[in-house]
């Protein structure tokens, strides 16, 4: 349905992912506004991009607190996977054998 008003609601991370902010993320939490006519808002999440390998991980999403323009649904999270760009390290000897 499309509301024929502004819906405000809360926007944060559930703190249940295996990402951890600021180091793997950033985004902005709080009051976000879906303007009257519109069914879809668009939101801006940072990565970080590091030097370290770390694997696949996880952001979980909250909303919550909707005003009365609109009512909290079924799936009240989301979880965002961040897939790392970093290599696997390599582990080696320098030689076979030591004597």
């Amino acid at each position: 349905n499309i509301a024929s008003s502004d819906v405000t609601y809360t926007l944060s991370d559930a703190g249940t992912g295996s990402a951890s902010s600021p180091a793997d993320y950033s985004i902005t939490t709080g009051t976000l506004t879906i303007s009257a006519g519109q069914t879809v808002a668009t939101l801006a999440l940072g990565l970080v991009d590091d030097a370290y390998y770390e694997g696949t991980e996880d952001v979980d999403l909250a909303i919550s607190s909707p005003n009365s323009a609109a009512t909290i649904g079924g799936v009240t999270t989301h979880q965002v996977n961040i897939t790392d760009d970093e290599s696997l390290p390599t582990l080696s000897f320098q030689a076979a054998t030591s004597s």
